[in-house]
């Protein structure tokens, strides 16, 4: 049995988590074996060394039909399972989030755009007009310096920051708060974007569906792979105040997108001011202000 179908089989398994899963892992680092030996382990090992429950093995037992046959749906979709702790697991991910890090990503696309210098975006799903043409021109001016644009591929303004990448002939990455097979890729994708220019990651188990702590660690999977944080009309509560108060907590720099005469100024947008957040303005020609967020990419990216 190869370590996908036990990573795979152990996502399964009820009662077994991910922080379970990502010790698992770590054992099998920490003892220099791989997935099957480890679990040949005395039961009462596991869990005295590494806090694995000593009735994990009970709980997997022998059947790997359906993991096997899952593995191989994701092969054929030409997704990839991307395990803790291997080399092309994302080490940011791991340092920023520690033992909350995804013990697994499965990704789809060029894996290469993490390497590259990333912004965040997140925001309102009810952007204002003005917000969604904003957001356009500034993501479209990042991603035409080769600046990797990574969001969550919901409605209003992530979904406007991925286009917004592709039509600067940029690239981006797509963080999915569910199942990578539960979502149909089409309804994501247009046919045109070319499959170097594209990144799909989800840390869920792959049918999985969304819920709202999904969505809110999925958030958390952004930040952390990024190395500053866009939140556009911020409110004070819901999925953008969420992000934007994670970004702080993670040490990412965090900007604020304020508009021109007409802008829209919303309660949360004054509030992260007021925890250090830094605006960034589009002048009445377009013309973008935003030299220190490109600095402050380049310089934690390097």
């Amino acid at each position: 049995m190869n370590a996908g179908t036990i990573v795979l089989k152990l996502m399964q398994t009820e009662g077994i988590g991910a922080r379970t899963i990502l010790r698992i892992l770590r054992a099998a680092v920490e003892v220099r074996c791989d997935l099957e030996d480890l679990l040949k382990s005395e039961e009462s090992d596991l869990f005295e060394r590494f806090r694995i429950p000593d009735d994990l093995v009970k709980r997997l037992g022998p059947d790997t039909a359906e993991a096997t046959n899952l593995l191989e749906e994701l092969c054929e979709h030409d997704v990839r399972l991307v395990m803790y702790a291997t080399d092309d697991y994302p080490m940011q991910l791991a340092q920023t989030l520690e033992d909350a890090a995804p013990p697994a990503l499965f990704v789809y696309g060029n894996m290469e755009l993490l390497k590259q210098p990333t912004l965040a975006v997140c925001g309102s799903r009810d952007v204002s007009s003005e917000g969604h043409e904003k957001t356009s021109q500034l993501v479209g001016y990042v991603a035409g310096l080769d600046i990797n644009v990574i969001s969550g591929a919901a409605a209003g303004v992530d979904q406007v920051a991925h286009n917004a990448a592709f039509m600067a002939g940029g690239v981006t990455t797509i963080v999915l708060p569910a199942g990578i097979l539960s979502l149909n890729m089409t309804d994501l994708l247009d046919d045109a974007v070319q499959h170097d220019k594209l990144l799909v990651v989800s840390e869920f188990y792959p049918r999985a569906k969304w819920t709202t702590w999904g969505a809110m660690q999925r958030n958390s999977t952004i930040i952390a792979l990024s190395q500053a944080v866009l939140a556009v009309e911020p409110g004070l509560s819901g999925g953008t105040f969420e992000a934007a108060r994670t970004a702080l907590k993670l040490g990412r720099p965090l900007y604020l997108l304020k508009s021109g005469r007409d802008e829209r100024v919303t309660d949360g947008h004054r509030y992260f001011l007021r925890k250090g957040a830094t605006e960034i303005r589009m002048q009445d020609k377009g013309l973008v202000d935003a030299e220190q967020l490109i600095e402050t990419i380049r310089r934690r990216h390097r």
